[in-house]
């Protein structure tokens, strides 16, 4: 069975969405303070900018990723697959409109 060239990179799109959303996360916890004055401040900056374009291009990887991965698997996955990649994506959709 020969495989989609998408589905052959799943995990490493994976892991590098993973590691992404990681350094974003990591870098809104060290450069925003608590204070309501210093927030307002900080969303004008381009680090908050360009770590918010970064957290859109993790989830967007990881989406890619877990279809890539659902495309690996489909025949296996079943009905019960396209179940779970529809909650996977849905779940993908609800984290990235959090944060």
């Amino acid at each position: 069975m020969s495989q989609s060239p998408i589905s052959r990179v799943a995990a490493p799109i994976a892991l590098g969405a993973g590691a992404l959303v990681v350094v974003t996360r990591l870098v809104i916890a060290l450069t925003i303070l608590p204070d309501a004055q210093a927030l307002e401040a900080h969303v004008l900056t381009p680090t908050f900018a360009i770590n918010s374009l970064a957290s859109i291009v993790a989830f967007a990887l990881l989406a890619v990723a877990l279809v890539a991965a659902y495309d690996r698997e489909a025949s296996e996955a079943g009905g019960l697959g396209v179940v779970a990649l529809g909650a996977a994506i849905i779940g993908i959709v609800f984290m990235a409109g959090d944060w």
